[in-house]
């Protein structure tokens, strides 16, 4: 019969017999499963009008329901979580803007990617046919990119099975080698994935000093509260007990007037460090009772050089012997530290030194100021009858390993 020796042909040329709606979908399941098939199927003597037609309307259906989804799945999250905004009109007209877009989109792509895949054909060898037959293949290739439809994952995967696709009958269109159809079909699409990719690793390392000055600033922050409360807590001792400092800072600890997590700058390292003192943990020492306490204390204040006014705890050096808060010098340094630094940044000696006051205020000194403020501290330290602090003061430790002990004499 006629209809058992009818030569199959591309559905999509035979709309009328089929219909659009199914000549579209079986031209799709031609492309996704047997593309080589779908090109023998079209003559040689097809024009590329009818495969950019179908081009337009596959990419037009796959932005359409692909973007579509994501678009209206984005404004109904914001409606309903943000009370509204958004009414009917607008979101017609989004999904009208996504419809025009799809098509421009897809005829320049189809239309770009087939003259590169061309040229470098005629470059590399010879071709059976033109440019249209390139372009034909191409546009009828796009039926397998339904698979970009996926809302959320296929715009990021869908696109390989067009490119294989796109190889296939772009090989089977013009009868050339598989690596001179892979070469010349593949090259734009790796060209755009190279560039994505270089342009996210470009953004990426643009934004690393911007996210580390943010992580060092949050840093400057942080050891400036803690550094407050330090000196609020010497401060506060002093007040209350005679107008004199602690002899030694762990009684600010075993006193209440600060927690052993107080003395750490870091919070990543306030659950793995210890603070020891004459070898026994901070933790451990506020299990002793008072009396034991007490011989701890007297054994540290016994381990201070008699010279050197100044010992550190923690994460702090204490210089606040001596000191008498009954004629109070807010310009008095009574501990200092130094922002904790970062990992690889930043580098050392930008690190400022943070002081705290007899007032309790916290100040910042920059590393190449430090020594000249040093000497200007020595002055006044001088008029009250002080020791000077000598340059080793400002050579404490920041972030102890865990299980290692306080400086000599703490």
């Amino acid at each position: 019969t006629e209809e058992n020796t009818r030569v199959d042909r591309n559905p999509w040329l035979e709309r009328n017999e089929r219909g659009t709606a199914r000549a579209w979908l079986a031209t799709v399941g031609y492309a996704l499963v047997r593309p080589t098939q779908l090109m023998r199927l079209t003559p040689t003597t097809e024009t590329a009008r009818r495969a950019a037609n179908f081009a337009v309307g596959s990419n037009l259906i796959v932005g359409s329901v692909g973007f579509g989804i994501v678009f209206l799945f984005s404004m109904f999250v914001g409606i309903f979580f943000a009370g509204g905004g958004f009414g009917v009109p607008a979101i017609l007209l989004g999904l009208l803007a996504i419809l025009i877009a799809s098509t421009l989109v897809s005829l320049i792509i189809v239309a770009v990617w087939s003259g590169i895949a061309h040229g470098i054909l005629r470059l590399t060898g010879r071709t059976d046919h033109g440019v249209s037959r390139t372009l034909t293949a191409i546009g009828y290739s796009t039926g397998a990119n339904v698979a970009s439809a996926v809302p959320f994952l296929g715009l990021y995967f869908g696109w390989l099975w067009w490119v294989v696709s796109a190889v296939l009958m772009v090989k089977e269109a013009q009868r050339v080698h598989w690596a001179r159809a892979i070469f010349s079909v593949a090259f734009l699409p790796g060209l755009l994935v190279a560039g994505a990719i270089g342009l996210t690793v470009h953004l990426a390392r643009s934004s690393m000093p911007q996210a580390s000055g943010l992580v060092a600033q949050a840093g400057v922050v942080r050891s400036l509260q803690r550094t407050g409360a330090v000196a609020r807590a010497i401060e506060a001792y002093a007040h209350n007990l005679g107008d004199r400092g602690p002899d030694h800072a762990v009684q600010l600890v075993l006193d209440g007037y600060l927690a052993s997590d107080d003395l750490i700058l870091s919070v990543s390292e306030m659950k793995s460090r210890v603070i020891r003192v004459q070898g026994v943990s901070l933790g451990r020492l506020l299990r002793f009772d008072e009396r034991a306490q007490k011989r701890i204390v007297e054994a540290c204040v016994r381990g201070l050089p008699t010279d050197a006014p100044y010992h550190q705890l923690g994460d702090f050096m204490f210089v606040h012997s001596g000191l008498d808060w009954s004629v109070a010098d807010g310009r008095i340094w009574t501990v200092l530290t130094r922002s904790r630094p970062t990992v690889g940044l930043p580098p050392d000696n930008e690190v400022p030194y943070l002081v705290g006051l007899m007032n309790g205020q916290v100040i910042q000194i920059l590393t190449e100021a430090i020594g000249e403020r040093l000497a200007e501290q020595n002055k006044m330290r001088k008029r009250l009858g002080l020791n000077p602090l000598p340059d080793a003061a400002l050579q404490l430790t920041v972030g102890l390993p865990p299980e290692s002990p306080t400086q000599p004499g703490s």
